[in-house]
């Protein structure tokens, strides 16, 4: 096996994007929005959830309502019910529904209460809808610049390594397979030369075993010898 020609180039080498590498970017800025208005949304809505939970607590009435139907809901690892209860509210006949952790019996009594100017606005007591979660936008906004972060991360890693980097033809020497939450991959070790005439030892996660003594061209980081890269690389090309 030969290194490539574009490998032999001088540093630093002239690298951009891969077509992969421009999906990644077009991802990139689209979680990055995503993020900012999601997290401006959910704000928004705890902010009106709030406001809502102080027009309940001095503005609701209660009445009794009756259980007329409790269901447990499939597929949950948790015991978790689909209730449906019916009351008299501001003179109509009304049903409300939730979803409640204690399992009530139909024909039961509950306690409900509502708001008499919207009586479609109502709930079981002691089950009474939250006010605003104002923490969880912030929450959503910080994981989605984690994430964008992770990704400049990764493609600025790639352009270093395809500018800068230094090629080597490298050994496979073992593999194996490493489970994980997402599935498998194979850990293959392997052995490069540097220009002094020494050896190093890397590893690298990839989706197929390698036999060993299989060769393959890697990309090596010469300050930090252990950031090693097979080739060609994913997001980044010359």
């Amino acid at each position: 096996m030969n290194i490539p020609a574009e490998l032999l180039r001088s540093t630093p080498r002239p690298a951009r994007l891969s077509a992969t590498g421009r999906l990644t970017v077009a991802v990139l800025f689209a979680l990055a929005l995503g993020g900012l208005v999601g997290a401006s949304f959910l704000y928004a809505k705890a902010g009106r959830d709030e406001a809502r939970a102080l027009m309940r607590a001095s503005g609701s009435t209660t009445t009794t309502g009756t259980v007329v139907a409790a269901q447990l809901r499939k597929g949950s690892d948790k015991r978790r019910w689909n209730v449906t209860y019916s009351f008299d509210g501001s003179g109509r006949v009304l049903q409300g529904r939730l979803r409640s952790r204690q399992a009530l019996e139909v024909g039961s009594p509950v306690r409900v209460g509502y708001m008499p100017s919207d009586p479609d606005d109502n709930w079981i007591v002691g089950q009474e809808p939250t006010g605003g979660q104002f923490w969880f936008a912030p929450l959503v906004g910080l994981v989605s610049l984690a994430l964008s972060g992770l990704i400049v991360v990764i493609i600025r890693r790639e352009f270093s390594l395809l500018s800068y980097g230094r090629s080597a033809i490298a050994t496979v020497t073992g593999s194996k397979k490493v489970h994980h939450q997402h599935g498998h991959v194979h850990r293959v070790s392997f052995e490069f030369p540097l220009l002094n005439g020494s050896t190093r030892k890397g590893s690298l996660d990839l989706r197929r075993s390698l036999e060993p003594g299989t060769e393959l061209v890697i990309l090596y980081d010469p300050d930090q010898t252990k950031r090693v890269a097979r080739y060609p690389l994913t997001l980044a090309k010359l």
